[in-house]
């Protein structure tokens, strides 16, 4: 039998730029990339 994990929304996620690779650690998505200004990801989430 398979459960699902508890998942903590207060936790520090990384976060991924799309174009440089810098990777923040943020409670929720902190918006574009400081250094180069692109998208981030939640490298938690699986691409498809």
């Amino acid at each position: 039998m398979a459960r699902d994990v508890d998942f903590d929304t207060q936790a520090e996620t990384p976060y991924e730029c799309f174009e440089c690779g810098t990777i923040v650690m943020a409670e929720s998505n902190p918006g574009l990339c400081a250094d180069c200004g692109s998208e981030l990801r939640n490298r938690l989430v699986p691409f498809e």
